[in-house]
C-alpha cells in the first residue's frame, strides 16, 4: 500500500527520524568519550542521555502517528478506488455487449486499469476489438509515452500494461525497448512485443514485424542467432526446430 499512496513522504519521514537517532547517538557516543577523559562534567552526559531520548521518543512518536493516520486515510480512499474499478468494469462490458457509449476523451486511472483487466481476458475477434476501442481513446499513446519517464517503477508499470492491452499500433516503440541498457525493461518489453504480435492476424504486416523483432532480439541477446527455417510459419514443427536447436546448444 506504501507504493499506491505517500511513499515519498513516509520515505522522508523515516529517514528524518533515523537522521535524528544517528545524530543523538552520535552526541551522546561523544558526550561519553569526552567524559572518560574527564574533560567534560557528569552532568553534560546526562543532559545528552536524555535528550537523546527525548529526540529518539518524539520521532518513533511521528513516525508511529503518521502510519496510523495513513491508515485511517487510506482505507476509505482504497475503497473508492475499487467502486471505481467496479464501475468502470461494468461500463466497458455494457459497451462491448449492450452497445452502450463511448467515453468521451482521456480516461482516468480507474477507467484504464478496468479496461486492460478486461483485455486480458479477451481472446480472438473480441480481444482485437477492444483493443482498437483502447486504441480510439489513444491508451497506447499515453502508456508509450510513459516509457520515457525517468523513474524505473513508471516505465515497468506502462510495459505491463502494454503487455495487457496487445495494441498493434505501438508496435515499433516497443520493438525499439527491446534495446534498452536496463534488463528488466528488455525483457518486458519483449514479453509485450511477443504477447501483442500473437494477437495479429497473419499478413504482411505480421511478417515484416516478426523478422524486425527477430532482427532486434538478435541485437538484445549475446551470443544469439537468427536462422529461418524454411517451409515453416508461427507454429513451428517440432521435428524441424528440434535439430536447429540441438546444433545450437552443441
Amino acid at each position: 500500500m506504501w507504493r499506491r499512496y505517500a511513499d515519498i513522504p513516509y520515505t522522508l519521514l523515516v529517514l528524518g527520524v533515523f537522521t535524528l537517532e544517528l545524530l543523538g547517538m552520535g552526541a551522546l557516543i561523544w558526550t561519553f568519550s569526552l567524559q572518560v577523559g574527564q574533560l567534560v562534567p557528569s552532568s553534560a552526559l546526562v543532559q545528552t542521555l536524555l535528550a537523546t531520548i527525548v529526540v529518539t521518543s518524539l520521532g518513533l512518536l511521528f513516525l508511529t502517528a503518521y502510519i496510523l493516520a495513513y491508515h485511517v486515510l487510506s482505507v476509505p480512499r482504497e475503497r473508492r478506488r475499487q467502486q471505481r474499478l467496479e464501475a468502470w468494469t461494468e461500463h466497458w462490458f455494457n459497451i462491448l455487449f449492450a452497445n452502450a457509449p463511448m467515453p468521451s476523451g482521456v480516461t482516468g486511472r480507474e477507467a484504464q486499469e478496468a479496461a486492460l483487466e478486461i483485455r486480458e481476458r479477451l481472446s480472438g475477434e473480441e480481444g482485437r476489438d477492444f483493443s482498437r476501442l483502447l486504441d480510439e481513446l489513444q491508451v497506447g499513446k499515453r502508456l508509450v509515452a510513459r516509457l520515457s519517464s525517468r523513474r524505473l517503477t513508471h516505465r515497468l508499470d506502462a510495459l505491463d500494461a502494454l503487455a495487457k492491452a496487445r495494441l498493434p499500433s505501438v508496435l515499433p516503440s516497443l520493438i525499439a525497448f527491446v534495446l534498452d541498457r536496463e534488463p528488466v525493461v528488455r525483457f518486458l518489453s519483449a514479453r509485450a512485443v511477443a504477447r501483442t504480435m500473437a494477437e495479429l492476424e497473419p499478413g504482411p504486416q505480421r511478417q515484416y514485424l516478426s523478422v524486425v523483432f527477430a532482427r532486434t532480439l538478435q541485437q538484445a541477446m549475446p551470443y544469439a542467432e537468427l536462422r529461418a527455417l524454411e517451409g515453416q510459419d508461427h507454429n513451428v514443427s517440432p521435428a524441424a526446430l528440434a535439430p536447429v536447436l540441438l546444433e545450437f546448444l552443441t
